[in-house]
């Protein structure tokens, strides 16, 4: 047997407890050796002192007599775990994986075939079983190591983005009346069309087509409450060729024509409302 970088003591591969389980007490000092916990289901985790409701897909690798405890009141259970011992535990440190501290991996597709990998080494103990457990549990905390960074980096980046397409947005509605298309939108801030789509969805929660729509009707509502000027003339200023569109857009969005709608203001039925940008 090769020398062991971790040695195995006891696993599970989505072991699953009943609603109300809990380990409490056992566990207030801590264990003797490293535990790597990976919860598919919510979970009550008591850590630093304090019990906090954990999502599914966190995670924890505590240090020995390290105290934690956990419970599930609500639900089954389910949970990836493994107790090891590593020989050098400075090499958590050089992958960057956080100990006792919880964190989430969103991309945790690979966690439990590799449990399940560990635990039928572990079972049928063949030759050179701990061995393979090893050398699987290291590449699994290389691996995990890299989701995480891909992670933060990915998160930094949609920080950054947040922020441009907040000011982007900002100009669209300024700028509601211009040919607008879905192209010349991304063009702004050098994405493919399809990049720019994505990630404007999930800033905003309505894609960019929808939005623009939308601009263009509350620059029209604003113009129907602020001028004199003609229906066929607003619908130009708001990026519209065709009257019949407009008028059927403007419908769809607030129930009423242009008309009705210039006609409900005058006789105070609805009040002026008109958002540049929301």
């Amino acid at each position: 047997m090769m020398s062991l970088i971790y040695h195995p003591i006891i696993l599970e591969h989505e072991g699953v407890e009943k609603r109300g389980f809990s380990l409490c007490e056992a566990r207030l000092q801590g264990t003797d050796d490293y535990l790597f916990l990976h919860f598919l289901t919510p979970v009550n985790f008591l850590h630093n002192g304090v019990y906090l409701k954990l999502e599914p897909d966190t995670c924890i690798i505590t240090s020995p007599h390290t105290p934690h405890a956990f419970n599930s009141p609500e639900c089954d259970l389910v949970h990836n775990w493994i107790h090891f011992l590593p020989s050098n535990p400075d090499q958590f440190l050089q992958l960057g994986l956080p100990i006792n501290q919880i964190f989430t991996v969103s991309r945790s597709h690979f966690i439990s075939p590799v449990f399940q990998k560990l635990k039928s080494e572990f079972v049928h103990k063949e030759p050179y079983w701990q061995d393979c457990i090893s050398n699987t549990l290291g590449n699994f905390f290389i691996t995990l190591a890299r989701e995480l960074h891909k992670e933060n980096e990915f998160s930094g980046y949609l920080m950054e983005q947040n922020e441009a397409f907040k000011r982007f947005r900002i100009d669209l509605y300024k700028r509601a009346g211009e040919d607008w298309t879905a192209d010349k939108m991304a063009s702004q801030l050098s994405l493919s069309r399809s990049r720019f789509t994505v990630l404007y969805h999930k800033f905003f929660h309505v894609s960019p087509i929808d939005d623009l729509i939308t601009a263009r009707i509350e620059y029209a509502k604003y113009l129907l409450a602020n001028t004199n000027t003609k229906i066929s003339v607003i619908a130009g200023q708001c990026g519209y060729t065709n009257i019949c569109h407009f008028s059927r857009q403007f419908k769809k969005i607030t129930g009423m024509t242009p008309t009705d709608y210039q006609t409900a203001l005058f006789l105070g039925y609805i009040s002026i409302s008109y958002n540049k940008a929301r």
